[in-house]
């Protein structure tokens, strides 16, 4: 009875345990993520040199509008401050933007998005390859609850 009793109690702590949430930076760069709580027609662009702690300071940040024939009329620049982040106000909703950052002979471009109604947008940019990270990085093992339900092939499985 108490050895069920343990079990049981063992089971429940196990599910009320709160999920760890992997963030994988490599996924993110160059995607434009919206964000409400900045100002309206506002994007902020943060590039870092291949890894979150290696912030890229002091370098140019472009925004090129992606919807006009004269880019040079409608490109906006801005420096990174000390976290890497160059930060745009006052553009127009609906315009479609392209951010590019370059760090001497290293360059990073994004994905077309465009500026939302309400909110602004954020924008992860990395002038330098991210290295893999999570629980398979450089060959390590993956965790088995991440994996349960998920086939994993074996060396010697038919192609």
């Amino acid at each position: 009875m108490i050895r069920t009793f343990v079990g049981l109690a063992m089971a429940c702590g196990l599910i009320l345990l709160p999920a760890t949430a992997l963030a994988q930076p490599a996924f993110a760069a160059g995607k434009p993520l919206p964000d409400p709580e900045l100002a309206a027609g506002t994007a902020t662009v943060r590039v870092i040199r291949g890894s979150v702690e290696r912030p890229a300071v002091g370098i140019d940040v472009a925004l090129t509008a992606a919807s006009t024939d004269d880019a040079a009329a409608d490109r906006l620049t801005a420096r990174t401050n000390s976290e890497g982040r160059a930060t745009f106000s006052g553009l127009s909703p609906g315009t479609t933007y392209i951010a590019e950052a370059t760090d001497g002979d290293d360059k990073a471009t994004s994905e077309a998005f465009a500026i939302p109604e309400t909110g602004g947008v954020r924008v992860l940019l990395s002038t330098v390859a991210m290295a893999a990270q999570g629980p398979m990085a450089n060959g390590g093992r993956p965790d088995p609850r991440m994996m349960s339900g998920m086939a994993r092939p074996q060396q010697g499985d038919p192609a």
